[in-house]
């Protein structure tokens, strides 16, 4: 029987459709998107990630993605009892704790293997699985790791303590810990002289008892300062141990708690255990400012490779000192002159406007010129200018000079001509052209008090 060729093309055309169609399903997403497997033996990550606005790190970023599940999997138990009396004192959440704990986990993750992946225009799609029983071997393997370097430190802590170096031991109880970060949640037993501890415990508490040994002192404790300059002797910091042993090496951190201004906020002991403060500049005009100085346990460094560890340290008791700052303004003596068409006003309008500008800054002012620690002169003179019909025009003349009565030294020098007033008569208008004077010293404000600094 012969085929008609006009039935021909039609069933050529159907199977074309057909064998599409079955392409296309190839394309339809696979079951273990749209229903997590269920493996016993395993733990299950599926990631996926938009491939859309050129994002080339698609792939990468579903595989973290995926990473995450598997973590997410795992259980958390914070079992060690000292790790949840921290977290009670400070009021910190579990939850927060767990996820620190978990992104550790993901970050020492390995064995974990490829199961699919699936992508279309607009995603793509990645499942990963890791044997539970694989993922037990390597934990033990890491734990039984974590704890011999972290005994090992605590090994030579002990020794430094007992060598009457108390900030070697305090960095070395803070390294053992690090070391068992990914499992500070749960007890870790070690041997140490002869007996069996549990590791965290022994660092935390000999962490706690090394710094309720230390106490820090200030001399002076209180010092007078004035804003915009520095103070010029510096304050000395003393670290001893409570049977009176100085502290050599230790490393002290100094922050303003109020007010501000610039220093070294890092320093160390000397073997006499004193270290030296040095403001080098008080920025805040407030009249009491205090500084806090406490023992470093918990660095940057720490916080931002260890943040687990960081976050438990800062929950410790740790010694601590503050300076408190009498704060004065630099002494000003102001001599200003104003006039209106060569009269005096009866009231200023460029010296208040500079006065308030200064004062808000710290400054204060004095009428003894021998008090004094700048002298500024102001001179501020409006004269006619012209009418045209009803309106009439003045212009002010300013001049503006700062001198540094230490040495004598003219440290800011301005002025300004032409100044512009419009009013109905000219004595008007000479008032309104001193008021716009006097809005000159907020665009000169920054520029003069740097240099009065």
């Amino acid at each position: 029987m012969k085929i008609n060729q006009s039935i021909r093309i039609p069933v050529v055309f159907l199977l074309i459709v057909f064998f599409c169609g079955m392409a296309n399903a190839d394309q339809k997403k696979p079951a273990w998107i749209n229903q997590r497997p269920v493996e016993h033996d395993y733990y299950i990550g599926i990631g996926a990630a938009d491939k859309g606005d050129g994002n080339l790190d698609y792939r990468q970023i579903a595989k973290e993605n995926a990473l995450q599940d598997i973590s997410s999997e795992i259980n958390v138990n914070i079992t060690s009892q000292v790790i949840v009396n921290l977290m009670e004192s400070s009021g910190a959440v579990q939850e927060d704790l767990k996820s620190q704990i978990r992104s550790t986990t993901k970050a020492n993750l390995e064995g974990y293997e490829l199961v699919d992946n699936w992508e279309d225009d607009n995603q793509y799609w990645v499942y990963y699985r890791l044997s539970k029983v694989l993922y037990a071997k390597n934990r033990k393997a890491r734990i039984d790791k974590a704890a011999a370097l972290g005994s090992n430190l605590f090994t030579k802590a002990k020794e430094k303590e007992a060598d009457k170096d108390p900030a070697a031991a305090l960095g070395l109880y803070v390294q053992a810990l690090q070391s068992i970060q990914e499992f500070i949640a749960e007890p870790i037993k070690t041997e140490y002289a002869g007996s069996t501890i549990y590791l965290q415990n022994e660092l935390f508490n000999r962490l706690q008892s090394l710094l309720s040994n230390i106490t820090l002192a200030v001399e002076p404790k209180q010092i007078d300062g004035t804003a915009g300059r520095a103070i010029k002797d510096p304050v000395k910091i003393t670290a001893m141990t409570n049977d009176g042993s100085p502290v050599a090496n230790l490393p002290l951190l100094l922050q303003f708690v109020k007010g501000a201004g610039e220093m070294i906020t890092q320093v160390r002991t000397a073997n006499d255990g004193i270290a030296n403060a040095r403001i080098t500049n008080i920025t805040s005009p407030d009249k009491m400012q205090i500084v806090n100085i406490k023992v470093i346990v918990a660095s940057e460094v720490t916080q931002n490779e260890y943040p687990l560890i960081y976050n438990l340290l800062k929950n410790l008791a740790i010694p601590s000192a503050r300076i408190i700052i009498n704060v004065g303004g630099i002494s000003c003596f102001m001599e200003s002159s104003e006039s209106i068409i060569g009269e005096i006003p009866e009231m200023l309008y460029v010296e208040p406007k500079l006065k308030k500008i200064l004062t808000d800054k710290g400054f204060s002012f004095t009428d003894n010129i021998a008090d004094a620690d700048i002298l500024i002169k102001v001179e501020a003179l409006a004269r006619e200018g012209a009418q045209v019909y009803n309106l009439f025009s003045s212009f002010a003349d300013l001049s503006i000079s700062v001198t540094n009565l230490e040495n004598g030294q003219e440290v800011y020098k301005n002025s300004f001509s032409g100044i512009k007033g419009i009013q109905l008569d000219y004595k008007k208008a000479a008032i309104e052209a001193l008021k716009n004077a006097g809005k000159k010293m907020d665009e000169i404000s920054s520029e003069l008090i740097s240099k009065l600094h």
